[in-house]
């Protein structure tokens, strides 16, 4: 994979590796949507926008329209409303950290977080199938953490790739 100078790789994920004695972990990964608005830009043109429908709506009921202003101050609602179920989900995905002695997965959805500790050695990659072709989760007995929901279908094989390829090292059948 060609190395790039941002800490996205190629893929869009985070990738990082850590030296083997650091209380860091080994290698960690970010599995989430690529935003290429920052927050506090979708922040300033959603407020813009609503500032100008109540700008709106205030000169429509003052020239006698009061259906027109209730229909603008309405607009302004549902667009608030979306934009905070956006800012919600924005963070949505995973994050995979691999230690020397087990393997942490945050898993991001709304304001949830749901965090897991697995042996590497014991970890492993599941296909989906049905309706649930195309996806991945992440196995470790019973326990079944889906990842790469929120990455693009390319993007999430290259992510599954990767982790599967830092855990051969921790399988008893490859150490």
């Amino acid at each position: 994979m060609p190395s790039v100078s941002s800490p996205c790789d190629a893929a869009g994920f985070v990738s990082a590796a850590s030296p083997p004695d650091s209380p860091l972990p080994l290698r960690h990964w970010r599995l989430t949507r690529g935003c290429s608005v920052t927050p506090r830009r979708f922040m300033f043109h959603l407020c813009a926008m609503a500032l100008v429908l109540l700008g709106l709506a205030f000169a429509l009921a003052a020239l006698g329209s009061p259906w027109f202003a209730a229909f603008c101050l309405l607009q302004m609602v549902v667009l608030l409303a979306t934009g905070l179920r956006f800012a919600v989900h924005v963070s949505d995905g995973e994050h995979v950290m691999l230690y020397a002695d087990r393997l942490v997965v945050r898993h991001y959805q709304g304001l949830g977080v749901e965090s897991y500790s697995l042996n590497p050695r014991f970890a492993h990659f599941e296909c989906g199938r049905g309706a649930d072709e195309g996806y991945y989760w992440l196995r470790h007995g019973d326990i079944r953490v889906p990842m790469g929901h929120q990455l693009p279908p390319v993007r999430r094989c290259l992510a599954v790739a990767e982790i599967t390829t830092a855990l051969l090292g921790f399988h008893p059948c490859t150490a």
